[in-house]
C-alpha cells in the first residue's frame, strides 16, 4: 500500500463527476479498520497493530520504493483474509461503499482468487464453523458483495481475476474461471506481481493462457 494525497474540500469539488475505475486492488483496498478488526478477532496479528493508526503505520509506505517494496503489504494482510467467505464479500461490499464515496459509478476490483484460498484448506481461528473456500467460491463470494453494494450505492463492480508472477501453476485455473464465471461478473484476465527488473517476463503458461 503506498501513501495516498489528501482529499480536501477543494480537490473534491474539482473532481465532482462521475468516473470509472478500472484498475483497483481488491485486497489491497481494505479498509483499515476492517483488517484490524479481522486481525484482532482471529489474533493474527498484524505488526503488532491494536488501532487503525498503527496499521496504517504498518501497512502504508512513506518513502519512495519499487514495486516490490509495495507489495510487501500484501503478505502481512493476506493471512488475515485467506479462506473467509464472510471477510471476502465484506470486503467487496465497503468497496463498493468506498468507490461510491468517491463518485465512482463503475470499477473493476482485480484480485487473485487463488491467493485468496487459504493454504491446505486451513483457516486461522476463524470463530464459527466454516466450510473449505475453492477459488471459484472466492469469486462467488466477492459477487454477493458486489450484488450488494450494487443495491446499496448504486455502483456497478466488476472482477478482473489475475494470475500472480511466480505461481504460473494457477494459470489454467485463473482462464477457467474467466471462462466459466462470466455469470459471476468476471470481465477480464490480468498479470499481477512484481517482475523484480525493469524488463517484463511473462512465464510461458501466463503467455499461452493470454
Amino acid at each position: 500500500m503506498v501513501a495516498v494525497p489528501k482529499v480536501t474540500e477543494t480537490s473534491k469539488k474539482g473532481l465532482d463527476f462521475p468516473k470509472v475505475e478500472l484498475h483497483l486492488h481488491l485486497d489491497g483496498s481494505v479498509r483499515f479498520s476492517t483488517l484490524l478488526e479481522l486481525s484482532l478477532g482471529k489474533g493474527v496479528p498484524i505488526k503488532g497493530a491494536v488501532t487503525v493508526e498503527d496499521m496504517k503505520r504498518a501497512l502504508i509506505t512513506h518513502e519512495p520504493a519499487n514495486l516490490a517494496k509495495v507489495l510487501e503489504a500484501f503478505d502481512l494482510l493476506l493471512p488475515v483474509i485467506r479462506g473467509d467467505a464472510e471477510a471476502i464479500e465484506r470486503i467487496a461490499y465497503e468497496m463498493c461503499e468506498d468507490q461510491a464515496a468517491n463518485g465512482v459509478i463503475y470499477f473493476e476490483g482485480r484480485y487473485s482468487p487463488q491467493l485468496l484460498v487459504a493454504p491446505g484448506g486451513e483457516v486461522v481461528n476463524l470463530p464459527f464453523t466454516f466450510y473449505p473456500l475453492t477459488s471459484t467460491g472466492v469469486v462467488e463470494a466477492v459477487k454477493r458483495g458486489f450484488d450488494r453494494g450494487e443495491a446499496d450505492f448504486g455502483v456497478k463492480a466488476r472482477s478482473i481475476v489475475c494470475c500472480i508472477r511466480g505461481l504460473h501453476q494457477y494459470a489454467d485455473d485463473v482462464l477457467r474461471i474467466a471462462t466459466e464465471c462470466k455469470h459471476l461478473g468476471v470481465v477480464a484476465v490480468d498479470v499481477a506481481g512484481s517482475a523484480h527488473g525493469a524488463d517484463e517476463q511473462y512465464e510461458p503458461e501466463v503467455v499461452h493462457m493470454f
